[in-house]
């Protein structure tokens, strides 16, 4: 307990609960609202991925399959923690799917790290497990997606999806031998030419960098003080 004193000038009882308010994040009108423990949590992700790139600024990249991989885990787990499956949906509370769809971003990806050698070992033959996780992380990408930047980005990926399956059935100059799920999942999951490709290299590397350090500027007050600066030399 500890006193403090109103407009009057009486003595009021005020605890510590009262006086420390609880961890409250607000990452935008499109995101949950989270306090207290999941609050934290996220929290605690948001620093190790800043630490992470930072880490790998200073001391160099991992393999590219390594770190475009570790970027998406950061990420992803973040997207589905903030952002809900729809704007109907309650924001201040996570529902077991979401647990779901970061449950299965972990083990998809922990999956790459745990296994890098044998995948590079056996390129161009991937087993039963490649294939549904293949499959998998396919799909939350997609929701991922959607859930932050709309339907046109997903639409645009299932369409190419579908013209690498159904290649033979189409007309014409767009007619080309297709692909099998064998070939169509795995290359997206375990290569850099599909999901981690060079977007994700980039982003893993370069944009999250960028963002770190503008955040940092406009947070700190570094941001306007430059911006003043230069209208005061103008």
């Amino acid at each position: 307990m500890s006193e403090n004193r109103n407009g009057n000038g009486e003595p009021v009882s005020v605890t510590k609960k009262e006086i420390t308010p609880p961890l409250d994040l607000d990452f935008g009108p499109k995101t949950r609202k989270f306090t207290g423990l999941i609050a934290a949590l996220i929290s605690i992700i948001a620093i190790a991925a800043s630490l992470f790139h930072l880490y790998t600024a200073q001391f160099g990249a991992f393999f590219a399959l390594i770190q475009r991989d570790i970027h998406w885990l950061f990420m992803a787990v973040l997207i589905f923690l903030l952002y809900p499956v729809s704007k109907k949906s309650a924001r201040d509370r996570l529902p077991w799917y979401d647990i779901i769809c970061i449950a299965a971003v972990l083990y998809a990806g922990l999956y790459i790290l745990i296994d890098m050698d044998n995948i590079v070992l056996r390129a161009g033959d991937p087993t039963t497990t490649d294939i549904i996780l293949g499959i998998i992380t396919v799909l939350l990408v997609l929701e991922a997606a959607r859930r932050t930047i709309g339907l046109a980005l997903p639409i645009v990926a299932v369409a190419a999806l579908l013209y690498a399956y159904f290649g033979p059935y189409m007309p014409g100059l767009l007619a080309h031998k297709g692909y099998s799920v064998r070939r169509i999942f795995p290359y997206q999951f375990l290569t850099t030419e599909g999901i981690y490709g060079v977007p994700l290299g980039v982003s893993s590397t370069f944009v999250y960098l960028f963002i770190l350090f503008g955040t940092f500027l406009d947070k700190t007050g570094a941001g306007k003080f430059f911006i003043d600066l230069a209208f005061a030399m103008t």
